[in-house]
């Protein structure tokens, strides 16, 4: 069985080394705004994520995502041995 959730990016702290790297931290969506958020709130009314990322141009993609306050979909899908 495959997991979605649905995420907002709320915040990012941009390291000084290694240089570009960052911490990203991802809520879940808590808002009804839509049938699609209203569902994704119910579903997961509590989600907290956080994660370096050592890429520059994949964090510069999540701050510009961040700033013009867009969402991701976070699928979990069982890994093969």
């Amino acid at each position: 069985m495959n997991v979605r959730a649905k995420v907002q990016i709320s915040g990012i702290e941009l390291f000084r080394w290694p240089k570009g790297a960052g911490r990203v931290k991802f809520t879940g969506i808590h808002d009804s705004k839509t049938p699609e958020n209203n569902s994704f709130t119910k579903a997961t009314p509590q989600l907290e994520l956080s994660m370096v990322v050592d890429n520059p141009e994949a964090v510069a993609v999540f701050h510009e995502a961040f700033l013009a306050e867009k969402c991701f979909y976070l699928d979990f899908s069982v890994a093969p041995e």
